[in-house]
């Protein structure tokens, strides 16, 4: 198992976020990477989509702004955000300019080409305040090594992350899921609504959820009940924040772990 782990860490790790999404988007660019819901309709960001929203937004970051707004982390622009101010080397700060505000960003969003020069795309170490990018890498590999106790996936990952679990005091959990979505290459359906995250990761038909231990007792009981197999792709959920795991998901046949993180 040791031995394992060293090589799934050495397999993703990555020098920053930005160059892992570069990556992605230079080796699969079409592939969908970013899922979110539009009513009930899914709809999706290729990997190289995002990659453009990150280099406009990166363009638009002013050489001499140092702090940009982080909007709320799971939805698409949030995620565009983080990672172009990243890209521009700035800070992401809840006080200062928003990035998506200014007119660029969206007025020349289907037309606009951006060229980065070399010197701006050069991300500071730190990936978050107090948190650097080999940080985040380290803790990719530790969640891939955790994953690597289940059932291989049959296809790539699907990953549903509770969006209370991206309050405050839970931002490191997401942050090193997105890193690990970066480096894995696992798709994200994005839900940024508390209330209807167990509805929508139900639609989304993930592979994995992570969620507190009360939400995974919820969608436990509610997948029992239910005829039909629309979570037939879902191969473990994941608890936070839970000193049990409810037997209900051994009665469904579906890997139910707690977070050692």
């Amino acid at each position: 198992m040791r031995l394992r782990a060293k090589r799934l860490r050495a397999e993703l790790m990555f020098e920053t976020l930005p160059a892992a999404l570069a990556e992605r988007a230079r080796q699969t660019p079409h592939e969908p990477w970013l899922f979110y819901r539009r009513g009930w309709d899914w709809q999706w960001y290729s990997w190289r989509q995002v990659a453009d929203l990150v280099a406009r937004g990166a363009e638009n970051a002013q050489l001499g702004e140092t702090e940009l707004f982080a909007p709320p982390p799971l939805t698409p622009d949030a995620v565009a955000t983080t990672l172009a101010i990243q890209t521009a080397g700035a800070t992401a700060s809840p006080k200062a300019t928003n990035l998506l505000e200014m007119p660029s960003f969206r007025t020349h969003l289907e037309r606009y080409e951006p060229q980065i020069p070399e010197s701006r795309a050069q991300a500071n170490d730190d990936a978050f305040p107090g948190v650097t990018h080999a940080q985040l890498a380290a803790a990719a590999a530790e969640i891939s090594a955790d994953l690597s106790a289940l059932a291989p996936a049959k296809n790539r990952d699907i990953l549903a992350f509770s969006p209370s679990l991206a309050a405050a005091r839970h931002g490191e959990i997401h942050r090193e899921w997105l890193a690990w979505c970066l480096a894995s290459g696992a798709a994200w359906a994005l839900e940024d609504e508390p209330e209807a995250f167990l509805v929508a990761a139900l639609w989304a038909r993930p592979t994995l959820i992570v969620a507190t231990g009360r939400e995974l007792d919820v969608l436990g009981n509610d997948l029992k009940q239910r005829k039909y197999r629309r979570w037939h792709r879902l191969r473990a959920v994941l608890a936070v924040d839970s000193e049990s795991i409810s037997t209900t998901w051994d009665t469904l046949g579906i890997a139910a772990l707690r977070l050692k993180r």
